[in-house]
């Protein structure tokens, strides 16, 4: 179990070719900008991660990926988050399947310009959102 004990994003990658698995994620901040688990480095972000079988739970936002391309999220458990299960924003072919992401704040999956491929796909308790794809 990582605990981020109610500050700030529990994991942040920021190295590209990392895969993290295996884990319970718990107890982000509580900010819009914190999650469990967040792929993120500028200026371009990171590729070739992936993420897969973790539970990720309690946090502000379940999964994140600002900018980079070519991640992968699979196989992950994503339930019971203050906003967002799975957040993208400014990336493209990424790969997002097989899930199980629900019961979140608000959506499910969120897409703003970003793009994705993968399936199945829930709904969170406003469905999911996609902005500017």
């Amino acid at each position: 179990v990582i605990d981020g004990g109610g500050s700030g994003t529990v994991v942040t990658i920021t190295t590209n070719n990392v895969t993290f698995s295996g884990f319970k994620v718990q107890n982000s901040g509580t900010s819009a900008s914190d999650a469990g688990i967040m792929l993120s480095s500028t200026p371009s972000g990171v590729s070739g991660c992936t993420v897969t079988g973790n539970e990720v739970t309690a946090c502000a936002n379940g999964i994140g990926i600002v900018m980079g391309s070519g991640n992968a999220l699979n196989s992950n458990n994503i339930h019971h988050n203050s906003f967002y299960g799975i957040l993208l924003v400014a990336t493209s072919g990424n790969t997002v399947e097989s899930n199980q992401v629900n019961n979140q704040g608000l959506d499910a999956i969120v897409l703003e310009n970003a793009n994705v491929v993968g399936g199945p796909v829930t709904a969170g308790s406003t469905g999911n959102f996609i902005k500017t794809n």
